[in-house]
């Protein structure tokens, strides 16, 4: 018989420590638990994290936001100055 695949990454209902429901979608071993209030938020969630992982790219997205400089208007109003260079 072949083996059964389980879908990745897993969505599943869950409380926290206050009682309120939320849900769980697990991006282990790519990543963390990412916690979401409704389930369509999870499902949208796990669907990028599935198109992110099919093209190759890195999961995480604290890695996009550390790749990409920010940027804002530069204090004498001549150009635009770039943080985190």
């Amino acid at each position: 018989m072949p083996a059964i695949k389980k879908s990745w990454p897993r969505i599943r209902p869950t409380k926290n420590g206050a009682g309120i429901e939320s849900w769980e979608v697990d991006l282990r071993p790519h990543g963390k638990r990412k916690y979401y209030p409704t389930k369509q938020e999870a499902q949208d969630a796990a669907r990028m994290a599935r198109v992110q992982r099919e093209r190759g790219n890195v999961v995480l997205v604290r890695v996009l936001k550390k790749s990409w400089p920010r940027v804002r208007a530069s204090k004498n109003g001549a150009g635009v100055g770039v943080l985190g260079r």
